[in-house]
């Protein structure tokens, strides 16, 4: 088996003693649903003690072909704690079986966040939206697909608006109003650089520039007007995430040393705004809407049986930002926000993917999931 992501170690101890054997089933198996290591995922069988030589008895659910009970095999369950225990076959008749107690192996710390294996449920995620890159107010220059949206539409601006720059967030030092702009996510309008009153603005959408200098307003007031600028606009392009997190990704600005920049010009950037916003989302957003397969679940993520190598490349590719649509029942669905956590290769070129829920009660469906699982976990 090849990990393409370590997990943490987990620690064991061993039980060799078929009465030990015996008891640790009783406390932790009696009747239950294990998984046998080698078989198709979604083969379960119910594990039962037999006395007065303790023997395990199988009993599969549906018979199977006589060769896929090996003479020694593994089962397994993963729910609070990771148990595994080597048998020997005695007798199968393709539905039930009794097997001589090997050994055992059990974690020795119960799991934090209890895992429920549900390959065999019909139990599907699907319409999974995945950034290509991470853009959040963490963010310190904008990434490539940012960078080829704005090269694209800079063209058809500065046709329309010869004097307007159009900037890319970047690591740098900037201006004061830059710096506003880029930090409020307000747009900075002084209509008359040589008027007060002007700085300042009621509307929500506008940065009251007066009030955010404060005590600096003078000092702002005199530098702007030495450079001889008679109106301004500086105007922030905000992206949207799949989480709804808004960052500013760049900034229109705008200087006229001999008219009034018009509020025509604003319905115009807002609608250029609007334009960049969707060409970057469409670029850095991937979409993969075939249902796939869950084959674990908990409080806190979720595993995924991935066969198409096209898909995992995509998974592979694009680990920081996912939101999916989880489909436990035909009737139930909830669309949550989660990033790859770990990515593995079984048997037969099949991929495990775990992914990793994020936010608390607040993040949209989060809740309805954990009220969910802890009614399996019960």
């Amino acid at each position: 088996m090849k990990h393409l992501k370590t997990h943490e170690k987990r620690e064991f101890a061993d039980v060799t003693d078929p009465k030990q054997i015996s008891y640790l089933i009783e406390q932790y198996l009696d009747k239950k649903k294990v998984f046998v290591k080698g078989l198709p995922l979604g083969t379960t069988a119910e594990l039962e003690i037999l006395y007065p030589n303790p023997v395990a008895k199988l009993t599969f659910k549906e018979p199977l072909p006589q060769d896929y009970i090996r003479d020694e095999i593994t089962i397994f369950t993963v729910v609070k704690r990771y148990i595994e225990i080597s048998l020997v076959k005695s007798s199968f008749d393709r539905t039930t079986g009794e097997f001589e107690l090997v050994n055992a192996r059990i974690a020795n710390s119960v799991r934090e966040d209890p895992r429920i294996d549900v390959r065999s449920e019909d139990f599907f995620a699907e319409n999974f939206r995945l950034s290509k890159y991470s853009i959040n107010k963490n963010m310190k220059s904008a990434p490539i697909c940012v960078q080829v949206s704005f090269d694209a539409l800079r063209p058809k601006i500065i046709e329309e608006f010869p004097n307007c720059t159009l900037n890319i967030l970047e690591e740098d030092v900037y201006k004061k109003d830059v710096h506003a702009v880029l930090k409020t996510q307000r747009i900075l309008y002084i209509k008359d650089v040589h008027d007060p009153i002007t700085y300042a603005s009621s509307n929500s959408d506008f940065l009251d520039y007066g009030k955010y200098l404060g005590l600096k307003f003078d000092q702002e007031f005199e530098a702007l007007n030495r450079e001889d600028i008679k109106s301004l606009l500086v105007y922030p392009i905000i992206y949207t995430n799949l989480y709804g997190e808004k960052t500013s990704i760049g900034y229109f600005k705008m200087i006229s040393k001999n008219d009034f920049l018009s509020e025509h010009i604003l319905s115009r950037l807002k609608e250029y705004s609007h334009v960049l916003s969707s060409n970057v989302r469409d670029s850095n957003t991937q979409i993969i809407k075939e249902a796939h397969k869950v084959v674990n679940i908990s409080r806190k993520g979720i595993q995924i049986q991935v066969k198409d190598p096209k898909f995992v490349s995509i998974f592979q590719s694009n680990k920081n930002e996912v939101v999916l649509d989880v489909k436990p029942k035909p009737t139930f669905r909830l669309s949550l926000f989660a990033k790859i956590a770990t990515i593995t290769k079984g048997n037969d070129n099949i991929y495990n993917i775990g992914m990793q829920f994020i936010g608390g009660e607040s993040i949209r469906g989060l809740s309805d999931w954990q009220n969910f699982v802890n009614k399996l976990v019960m």
